[in-house]
Order: C-alpha cells, then structure tokens, then sequence
C-alpha cells in the first residue's frame, strides 16, 4: 500500500517541537520526513507545537502548515482546551499525538477525532535528569501511571524494545503499530575520498543529559592514550553544552576534541564520511535515527547496549555495543570501532549502507498512511447497540436474508 492509496486525510500532528524550531532532533526530523511524504500523497498535514524565540505563530513548511500558538510549558493545556475548536477548524480526520515521550494523549479520540499515540521511548530516570522540578517528578508519576492509558489506545512506536513494554503495560497488542524510521540514501551515503586520515570520533546530535556525551568525552581520553593522534568531533547543541566544554577543559581534551555547533544535512552527510565511528552513549532512544544516518554513509556506530539501539545498529555493528553506562565497556567498544575496516575499506563502508538503506522514509510514511487510514475507517463505522441491531435487523418473514447487506454497518463512512 503507499501513502497515495488511503483516502485523502486530514491530519493534525501535535507534538512540543516542530521541525523548523532549533532544538528539533530526530522526532521532529521524523514529522519533516513523513509529513512531507503524506503531502505529496494528497493528505493535509498540520503541525501544532510550541512557540520559541522569534519563530512565527503560523508558517508553511515542506508543504505542512506549522502553528505555534503558545510558549513552552503551556502546550499540553492549549491543546486540551482548544481540541474541539481545532478539530472543527481544520476539520480534521485523525489526530496523532506526539506531543510528549509520556503517554498523555492514550485515549481513543480527541476534540471528536480518533486518535493515534505515538510513543517513542520512556524517560524514566532520564526525566530528573532534564526537566525542572516540580515537572520531573509529575510527569515520572503520569508515566507510572501509563497503564490507566493505554487499555484502549492506538499506538504507534518504533522499536520492538518499546513495544514489548507497551504491550506489558496493558495495551493492547493489535493495536500497537510498529513503524520504524527510515533513511534516505539520496543524501546520507558512503564516499571512501572524504575519510579522514587520521582517526576520527564524531558524535552527532543534542547535547543534553541523558545523551551522556560525557561518558564519550571520559572514553574517548582513555583512547588517546593508545592513538594519540586521534580527534572527537562534537556537532549539535543543548543545555548540557557548557558543561561539557568544562569537562573537556578540566581533563586537558581542548586540542583533541572540537565542538561544531548545529550543522546543516550536507555538512552533518561530511561529518559521517569523515568519521571512522560514531559514538552514540545515550540512555534512551527512540530509534536512534543519527545511527542509522551514520551507517548509510558507511561508518559504524558505537553504542551502549540498551533500549532500542541494538536494534538499530543491527548485526554488523553488534560487537560494538558496550555494556549498559560502564566506562571502561564503552572506552573498548571505541577501540573497536577506530579497529574496524570500514576506515580504509570501502566495501566494508558499503555493506554498512546497504544494511541501512532497508530502512526508507517511503516504507515508514506508506504504514503511517495505512495505520490512520484503518483507525478513521473504525472510528467511522458505527458500533450498533443490542437494541438498535434488533430494531434495525430485517424479519425473515419478509423474505429479506441476513447476508444481504441490508443489515451490515458501513465499511467506510466519511467524518463529518
């Protein structure tokens, strides 16, 4: 099925960012990828996130309308006092709610429309880690509380780690949809000329606490002991910068490790050419869409060996996995990576990208389309009550039989 072959939606996705805002990372780039490809299907696709800085209240990007109507912290509120208005003004078919990495949106409709939750990864301890208190320990409460949710909920997600605590939870499982990102090899591919000469670690992606790119930085000055002329480059910005680039300083890393900032694609597309691995020491992830980007330009990834990310690196980058937040497992998982052949080996680069681009945005947006499509065509088709089935059930008498179709509530019915 491809996302043309469902019926023209109308789509409101909800989520805090948007792929326009500057800490956008792999979930928004996610909305961007797929979004884009529902518009070009036919579907409309509006996008409500918060508003930041100078951003707009209202823009058109890629084809998606993007609304920002209010500011951080107030979002989750707005959209519950205003899903009714939405609903009706964008006449809206389905909603899906990716609004936050906890389950608040598991019910079966919003404002009138049904809905779809998207659940990506669950914080956990990570949420004491980033968010202020008194938010942390509200929303660690909302997320135990998870089951309450999700008994009849829709749900999409991307990994079969989260899935596999989704359906332990209490959802249900034939209404969990496993849809995992994709890639696009037109942009992120191998070229053997842009490998560096000398070894090189990059990590690519937000900068914040439970990314534990300190852990990186603390692995990566054990390895200078064994390859003094290797250099990490850091690309990507958020709130734990500082207090990296202090740590950094303290450990006396300044002229082996370089901070880029946020890169646009063609230069992050360079950076994975260059690298010789890719580190990847975060906590929780979703996906880990940065991964998959780094093996289709045919360099390996290291990373811890938890939640999702086995899953995404795949067999050819297992033996680097380290084990869950130990320092000296991921210090060796480096050593391996900056061992391995893809750093002069083209054909070892390539078989990398060939594993990575089994994965496709085409893939991802086609079982989105299908997923809304099914749960709309539900949410139209009437559930009669005994009383009503009798009332409106034909009498043999009259020579009617009870497969004739008479009878059969509608396949399909538009909303209104």
């Amino acid at each position: 099925m491809s996302a043309a072959s469902s019926s023209p939606r109308s789509i409101l996705w909800l989520n805090q960012l948007d792929p326009g805002h500057p800490w956008a990372g792999g979930a928004e780039r996610h909305i961007h990828e797929v979004g884009r490809r529902l518009v070009a299907a036919g579907h409309r696709v509006t996008v409500v996130a918060e508003r930041f800085g100078e951003l707009p209240a209202e823009e058109w990007r890629a084809g998606m309308r993007i609304l920002r109507p209010v500011r951080r912290g107030f979002l989750h509120a707005w959209v519950v006092a205003n899903a009714g208005r939405l609903v009706r003004q964008l006449s809206v078919d389905v909603v899906v709610g990716d609004l936050s990495k906890i389950v608040p949106w598991g019910h079966r409709s919003l404002g009138g429309r049904p809905l779809v939750s998207v659940v990506r990864h669950f914080n956990g301890r990570t949420l004491f880690t980033e968010a202020p208190f008194p938010a942390a320990p509200v929303l660690w409460a909302v997320e135990r509380a998870t089951p309450a949710f999700l008994r009849s909920a829709d749900l999409i997600t991307e990994s079969a780690a989260t899935e596999t605590i989704l359906a332990g939870l209490g959802a249900t499982p034939s209404r969990i949809s496993r849809i995992p990102p994709g890639v696009d090899s037109s942009v992120f591919s191998p070229d053997p000329s842009d490998r560096s000469g000398s070894p090189l670690v990059v990590y690519v992606g937000r900068i914040k606490q439970y990314k534990r790119v300190d852990l990186a930085v603390r692995a990566f000055a054990r390895v200078l002991a064994h390859r003094p002329d290797a250099e990490f480059h850091i690309a990507g910005g958020g709130s734990d910068h500082d207090r990296i680039v202090a740590l950094v300083r303290e450990l006396g890393l300044t002229r082996s490790i370089r901070f880029l900032g946020l890169l646009p694609t063609d230069e992050i597309v360079r950076l994975y050419r260059r690298a010789w691995v890719h580190v990847q020491p975060s906590y929780a992830e979703g996906w880990g869409l940065t991964a998959l980007e780094s093996m289709a330009c045919g360099t390996p990834v290291v990373a811890f060996a938890t939640g999702s990310l086995p899953e995404t690196v795949g067999p050819l980058c297992a033996d680097l996995l380290a084990e869950e937040g130990r320092l000296d497992s991921l210090t060796e998982a480096l050593e391996r990576g900056l061992a391995r052949p893809e750093s002069s080996d083209p054909l070892a680069a390539a078989r990398l990208a060939e594993y990575a681009r089994r994965f496709t945005w085409e893939a991802t947006a086609e079982r989105y389309a299908a997923v809304l499509d099914r749960v709309v065509r539900r949410h139209a088709r009437p559930t009669p009550s005994p009383v009503t089935d009798r009332l409106r059930r034909p009498s043999r008498a009259r020579g009617l039989a009870p497969g004739d179709g008479s009878d059969r509530a509608t396949d399909h019915a538009e909303p209104g």
